[in-house]
């Protein structure tokens, strides 16, 4: 059942409410309306995430996202698998010498290139 609907029943349970002046009831309006609210909420957040999804074509290899092009190929800079995961963001992951690395979370990857032992020594 659309919202809207849902929002004219209240208003006509509301006016009876007034009607009949029985505060339980007014109450129990006012909780169902905050939990009408929160349920639109909920909704416009997931047809976000939802659109959100289909702006991408997602592959996940080696702990990181790749975004595939229409013509199959992958974009050149990987994007955070936690926070794409996680949070539904496409955070395009910054490449260092050894390590992909998220400025939003922190996420760390190996890149595959071999650190050399000198690099360990303090």
């Amino acid at each position: 059942m659309p919202f809207k609907k849902i929002a004219d029943n209240i208003k006509t349970i509301q006016e009876i409410a007034e009607k009949t002046q029985n505060l339980e009831f007014k109450k129990a309006i006012l909780a169902l309306e905050k939990q009408i609210f929160e349920l639109e909420k909920e909704n416009f957040e997931l047809k976000q995430a939802l659109s959100k999804q289909q702006e991408f074509n997602m592959q996940l290899k080696d702990n990181l996202c790749w975004n595939l092009k229409e013509d199959g190929s992958k974009e050149e800079v990987p994007y955070c698998s936690t926070c794409w995961y996680d949070k539904n963001k496409a955070i395009p992951m910054h490449v260092g010498e050894y390590y992909y690395t998220c400025k939003v979370c922190k996420n760390k990857i190996s890149n595959g290139k071999e650190i050399p032992a000198t690099k360990f020594i303090i």
